[in-house]
């Protein structure tokens, strides 16, 4: 039987150097219940972990909620936390102390709102959403949510469209460059 850690963090404020210490991080793990509830608990060790800027991701399997998201569709998501509640034995009475575990999800935008998946239901892009972007058009679909139109870009997107260029190709061109990229998703032609 594993030994309990002995720095007990305050409850609700997760302490960077506790959940760092690998044996903390061990006992976690053998107290994770199913395997996407660990890659939750230590994401940075799966490769699900997302920066706080956003990443993107593609959704892989159905997520459990109501909200239906087409599978292989990709979308921009920021990370979000929900806390899992482990108990730490303490002293030799056998009392207990408590300590919140950050349990990650990745938070979309889609037409119907706000959606929180679990890590095993999306892949990461390492490389970003850029190298998929000569595709839109030719398979991949872009679709926006509401109005969706890049803000501080809107001059460079009049000057594209006034030469020619698509909405589509636009905003496809642009962005990479943009810091809020979540006003669109990408979905599969079904044809192919």
């Amino acid at each position: 039987m594993k030994k309990a850690p002995t720095r007990i963090p305050a409850p609700t404020i997760p302490n960077p150097e506790f959940t760092a210490d690998p044996q903390v991080r061990e006992w976690v793990a053998d107290r994770c219940l199913s395997h996407d509830e660990l890659m939750a608990c230590l994401p940075d060790e799966y490769g699900v972990n997302i920066r706080p800027e956003g990443e993107w991701i593609c959704v892989i399997h159905p997520p459990h909620a109501e909200i239906d998201v087409p599978l292989n569709s990709i979308w921009f998501a920021k990370p979000t936390y929900r806390y899992r509640t482990f108990y730490f034995p303490s002293g030799p009475r056998g009392g207990k102390n408590e300590f919140r575990w950050p349990m990650l999800r990745a938070k979309i935008t889609t037409p119907d709102g706000e959606l929180w998946l679990l890590p095993g239901e999306y892949l990461k892009f390492r490389n970003g959403i850029a190298p998929l972007l000569p595709e839109v058009g030719r398979g991949l679909v872009m679709n926006w949510l509401g109005a969706g139109e890049p803000g501080d870009y809107a001059d460079a997107l009049f000057y594209m469209r006034a030469r020619g260029i698509s909405r589509q190709e636009a905003i496809a061109t642009l962005l990479p460059h943009l810091e809020d990229q979540g006003f669109v998703y990408f979905t599969i032609d079904e044809e192919l």
